[in-house]
């Protein structure tokens, strides 16, 4: 069960990667066709800045799910305080 929602949680942390990802390109792509237009250079400097910190809210949120997951379900002695749970559920 909590690996099946650690998947979930994973594959849209991915999903949103590629988007965090697409606006990084689209910002690049918006300041370069900016024909000297300091207001769309300017808009595209805001989206890539907005981009970046989305991307490292994404990698923290994977770093913190799959660490919290890890430590809830390890097998080590001390540890696996949510398998030991589940275990005496079944």
């Amino acid at each position: 069960m909590v690996f099946t929602v650690e998947r979930i949680i994973n594959y849209l942390l991915a999903w949103a990667w590629l988007v965090s990802i697409f606006f990084i390109l689209w910002a690049g792509w918006e300041m370069m066709n900016s024909g000297g237009n300091q207001e769309r250079i300017t808009v595209g400097k805001d989206t890539f800045k907005h981009a970046i910190i989305g991307f490292f809210l994404i990698m923290s949120a994977y770093l913190l799910v799959n660490v919290i997951v890890g430590l809830l379900t390890s097998t080590n002695p001390g540890a696996g305080a949510l398998d030991n749970i589940l275990k005496n559920i079944r």
